[in-house]
Formats: structure tokens, sequence, C-alpha cells
């Protein structure tokens, strides 16, 4: 079996066919501090997947199309969710942690979650980052101050604050 240390950064280019359809786990050790734009891009068979606390960005699309990919707990040391990063993925179960500051457009679209709390500290809720999912409820915390366009799909949420402005763009 081949193994690898990742300690610095690593690019994936090109076409990924033959490797993502060998990667069943990966685990993201702390001293990396980003997760490249398309890093794990259609890693069907991807199941656990464990991200370091050292990680500050999850890229545009970087688990996109991960239908193996059922659960993640994104530490709160990430800043940044970016575009579409776990667009089409099979996430049944995502946990947040305080510390996000931003869930960007598409991040969650088309999963399968069911119920989702955002943490304090996350200002804003990009275009259909929620869209498309199965979520029943969300919990939205008071200092949230941007929830953009179609984040949400009809769902039963609970809101503690009413100082949150819903935009356009």
């Amino acid at each position: 079996a081949y193994r690898s240390s990742l300690t610095q950064t690593v690019n994936i280019a090109g076409n990924n066919t033959y490797i993502s359809n060998l990667v069943y786990k990966i685990v993201i050790n702390d001293g990396i501090t980003s997760i490249g734009n398309y890093a794990f891009y259609q890693f069907y068979k991807l199941q656990p997947l464990s991200i370091g606390s050292s990680v500050t960005s999850i890229g545009e699309y970087a688990f996109y199309c991960t239908s193996g990919l059922h659960t993640v707990t994104i530490p709160g040391t990430v800043r940044k969710i970016g575009i579409g990063a776990f667009q089409n993925s099979g996430l049944t179960s995502c946990t947040l942690n305080k510390g996000i500051q931003t869930i960007d457009n598409y991040a969650f679209k088309y999963t399968q979650i069911k119920s989702i709390a955002i943490p304090d500290g996350i200002t804003m809720i990009g275009e259909y980052a929620f869209n498309g999912t199965f979520l029943e409820t969300v919990t939205i915390p008071q200092n949230i101050t941007i929830i953009k366009t179609g984040a949400f799909p009809s769902v039963t949420a609970t809101i503690y604050s009413m100082d949150v402005m819903i935009a356009d763009n």
C-alpha cells in the first residue's frame, strides 16, 4: 500500500480519474494550512475524512462529488469554506465549529444533510449554500450578518436574531 506523509502543500493536477478511484481515506495532518481548489474533486470512494487543526481554508469544489463521504467535522481554524466545497457529496452529517467565518456559495448544495447548527462567528452564508439539501432544521446564531439568496431550502429554522440581512448578491 502507498503511504505519504503530507507536511506542506500538495497539488493534484490534471485528470484525477485513476487516483480518485483508489483513495478511500484522507487524513489532512496538522501543518497543512489550505485544501486547494478541486483537490479531491470526484473522489467517489472517499469515506473517512480528517481535517487537521491547522487548516484555515477549504478551496472551491475541494470535495465536490465525493459520494462516499457521509460525515465531516470542520475545525474552527477553518475561516472559509469555498464555493461548492462539498457540493454533490454524500454528506448526511456536518459539524461546523466556532471560528468559521464564511460559508461560500453552493458549499453544501445537493447534500443529504438534515440538520445544521451554524456556529457563532460565521458572518456570511453564500448563495444556495445549503439549497437542494434535505434540511429540516437550521439553527442560526445572532451574530450572522448576511444570508444570501437561496442559501437554504424551505426549512423550519430557529433564528436567534432579527438583525440578519438577506442579500440579493
